[in-house]
């Protein structure tokens, strides 16, 4: 999927908060259809 390497970039900006939203959401998948 496209949307990886802007997740990535994302990731490294918020690595921690994202830990939490992916404990939150089960999936990648889900975690970009809330975004």
């Amino acid at each position: 999927k496209q949307n990886i390497s802007a997740i990535a970039k994302f990731l490294n900006r918020h690595r921690s908060t994202i830990l939490r939203e992916i404990k939150r959401f089960k999936t990648i998948d889900e975690y970009s259809a809330y975004k």
